[in-house]
């Protein structure tokens, strides 16, 4: 017997949870008419969403030692793209603190195999990299118009597509879209396949190295995963957020709240059954693991793939006997392993001893992308270590607990490491409510012991250094650990991501269920991804009209 009912179901209360509630929460009156058309009823709506943990946010997760507690330091999602018109709109209309990302910085390291460069001279003539090249790739690299070995990635895909050069984004996915390669559609092409035609082994080992980002060379589906190199250019521009990436959602959750949306944390869900139970027998009962039964008229799995994956394999969408199609598109996507972990130190070493200051060097040690997150000269630094695929797993043997699916806590105590203690800080009390969430999030993400000596370690040597002064904190995320199964989402070869995308958000026919995050969006990896699913099942299933900050001439939904 159910004990609540609402109009709306949202589970998960990360980007495309809490974003989808709030735009219904400002829902006009003419909208509101439109969605009761989708899901009955009448009257305001009712509006809950459920998260199985005890914060909001998701796969952002903004985080700040007691050491340094104006400085947020993202675990999880953490920029955005000026080309990205949902993300980059609704920070404008909200009026929310941002500031230019540094990235590449000429005087950063590049520690390859190891030997130690400057990434100025990555192409310098007569520079002889660590790598057995072929001649056309030792070609590709003294051509000046890049200023790095990774060009080497764009250069095999110029190879077979070279009228992609200088392609806006929107023009490329619609081209790609229709590209074939060999008689046979792209879309059913694996990257790396395709890089191999072209590319040595060692010549693709520089250019994913020199990208910063392993997986940007997957085998991944050829069509997205180009898009998504794209997205990663000399000249992109990426801005951060002052208070954090996930003090936007902290935003809209109080926005949401304040217009009487609800958030209860700490549920479980289970899934859910078709109900008979309404007055006009439609909407759901859904089940959790430690809450009374909830009908709804509409359920939305704002949720990633594994996640998904987890609930209960019976009802109206997730049987996958009665529903193959479903389960077909559930397995268009993996996910992906990303690792995130900052040291704190009492001062900037890198700054005193080598004048680096911003921007990321380079490895190929497992640290891989070295962040100076924040350089204050003589006050508390820190650097994050960002790696993907294998070098995950690496870090993931320091955990304290089982890794990858099926870990639930982080950290545990199944086998006995001793955490990370800090040395030598001072409590600072939180200036703001954000700065408490950002200090509560660091603290439940403290660093094992052994892991936060081993980047240490790693650190000294990948910048030549030997008496670099000891860490004083540290704190890591592990994505792949449950409930996300993966940092972010890469489309598999055989699948029209541009049409799977829009028959995800329902995938049933005439069933108000619903699919939204970044999983099964076209702008896989980004926060706008999610916002994209979100606004295909607004305003295409629910009726609801383009938010007004945004110029629907850039906006794209596929």
């Amino acid at each position: 017997m159910v004990s609540q009912s609402v109009d709306v179901a949202i589970i998960g209360a990360g980007a495309s949870g809490i974003y989808s509630a709030w735009r219904l929460a400002n829902a006009s009156e003419e909208e509101v008419a439109q969605i009761r058309k989708r899901i009955g009823g009448a009257g305001p709506l009712c509006i809950t969403v459920y998260e199985m943990s005890d914060r909001i946010g998701g796969r952002l997760l903004s985080a700040s030692p007691a050491t340094m507690p104006t400085i947020p330091m993202e675990m999880g999602g953490m920029r955005y793209l000026d080309s990205q018109t949902l993300v980059k709109g609704l920070v404008e209309h909200l009026k929310v603190p941002c500031h230019p990302q540094d990235v590449d910085e000429p005087d950063n390291i590049a520690y390859l195999r190891g030997k130690i460069f400057r990434q100025s001279e990555l192409t310098l003539p007569g520079v002889e990299l660590p790598y057995t090249l072929l001649e056309r790739e030792k070609w590709v690299l003294r051509d000046k118009t890049s200023p790095s070995p990774a060009k080497l990635i764009f250069w095999a895909v110029f190879q077979e597509f070279p009228e992609i050069d200088g392609m806006q984004p929107d023009d490329l996915r619609a081209f790609l879209r229709t590209a074939t390669l060999d008689g046979k559609p792209l879309w059913q092409w694996g990257f790396w396949n395709l890089l191999s035609r072209h590319l040595s082994h060692e010549g693709r080992q520089l250019g994913i190295t020199t990208i910063g980002y392993d997986v940007l060379g997957a085998n991944a589906n050829a069509v997205d995963i180009i898009a998504e190199n794209f997205d990663f250019t000399s000249d992109s521009k990426y801005h951060l957020f002052d208070d954090g990436f996930e003090s936007v959602i902290w935003q809209l959750a109080d926005d949401f709240c304040a217009k009487g949306g609800v958030i209860t944390k700490n549920t479980a869900f289970e899934g859910f059954e078709a109900s008979s139970d309404q007055v006009d027998g439609t909407g759901f009962d859904l089940a959790f693991e430690k809450h009374e039964p909830v009908n709804s008229r509409a359920v939305v799995l704002a949720l990633p793939r594994a996640a998904i994956l987890r609930l209960r394999r019976s009802g109206p969408l997730l049987n996958g006997e009665k529903l193959p199609r479903v389960q077909t598109m559930l397995n268009a996507v993996s996910g992906i392993p990303l690792y995130k972990l900052f040291v704190v130190y009492d001062t900037p070493w890198w700054q005193d001893q080598l004048k680096l200051e911003k921007g990321r060097s380079l490895t190929d040690l497992p640290v891989r992308q070295c962040y100076y997150w924040a350089t204050v000269p003589g006050r508390p630094s820190a650097i994050m270590a960002y790696n993907d695929l294998d070098c995950t797993s690496f870090w993931g043997g320091y955990q304290t607990g089982p890794q990858g699916p099926g870990n639930t806590a982080q950290p545990t105590s199944v086998r006995e490491v001793p955490p990370f203690v800090p040395k030598g800080t001072t409590e600072a009390t939180p200036a703001s409510d954000y700065a408490a969430f950002r200090r509560a999030n660091w603290d439940a993400h403290k660093a094992p012991h052994e892991m936060v000596v081993e980047m240490h370690r790693q650190l000294m040597e990948m910048h030549g250094v030997t008496d670099a002064p000891e860490p004083i904190d540290a704190a890591f995320m592990d994505w792949m650990n449950d409930p996300f199964g993966g940092a972010v989402h890469f489309w598999n070869p055989g699948y029209k991501s541009w049409e799977v995308l829009y028959e995800m958000t329902q995938p049933v026919e005439g069933l108000a269920a619903f699919v939204v995050g970044e999983a099964y969006s076209t702008n896989q990896t980004w926060v706008e991804g999610a916002f994209q699913t979100s606004e295909i099942f607004l305003q295409k299933r629910l009726g609801m009209a383009m938010p007004a900050w945004v110029d629907p001439k850039e906006l794209v939904l596929g």
